[in-house]
């Protein structure tokens, strides 16, 4: 005879299901927000280089030095590409934790457990799991952060670029 599960084994297996799932659509969730921070900085990066090429390249006589818009423009492009850099560092595949290895249910250890032993132990891998998955997202979340970060800054940079070739344009 088959000893019936504890509900509070099942209660606490459940809870720990769910949280795991939580952790598994938190992870399609910080990989969509680093793909598209990743897209947002490379159009921006495109019409900056393209636009900023063409004015640095066709400006008459300007009132700035030319080496003042040239540097912004630089500063500009080299934070969108450190932007771009730790948007897709942020995206890059990582090492998830799930366990425990299903080969383990049906031909391991775990088949000589009787189901309370083997609920609650299968509860500790998702836990362990789920606290594990828990930290490697907390650390893409900081660097996606980081990257939208370099996203202003780069922003901020274009805008000052605007900034200086409309003052540089001839009165």
């Amino acid at each position: 005879m088959v000893p019936i599960m504890d509900d509070a084994d099942r209660i606490r297996y459940e809870i720990a299901c769910s949280r795991f799932d939580l952790q598994i659509q938190r992870i399609e969730r910080l990989n969509s927000r680093a793909a598209g921070g990743a897209e947002i900085s490379g159009v921006l990066m495109t019409l900056f280089l393209t636009l900023g090429g063409f004015v640095i390249s066709n400006l008459n006589r300007p009132s700035l030095p030319l080496e003042l818009l040239k540097l912004d423009f630089f500063i500009g492009l080299g934070l969108f590409a450190i932007d771009m850099f730790v948007f897709l560092w942020a995206y890059k595949l990582e090492l998830y934790r799930y366990d425990p290895d299903p080969g383990e249910i049906t031909e391991g250890d775990l088949t000589d457990l009787e189901s309370n032993d083997l609920i609650r132990l299968l509860t500790k891998h998702v836990v362990d799991s789920t606290i594990e998955n828990h930290e490697t997202n907390n650390q893409k979340a900081r660097t996606i952060k980081i990257g939208f970060y370099f996203l202003g800054f780069s922003i901020y940079a274009v805008l000052v670029f605007g900034v200086l070739v409309a003052i540089s344009l001839p009165r």
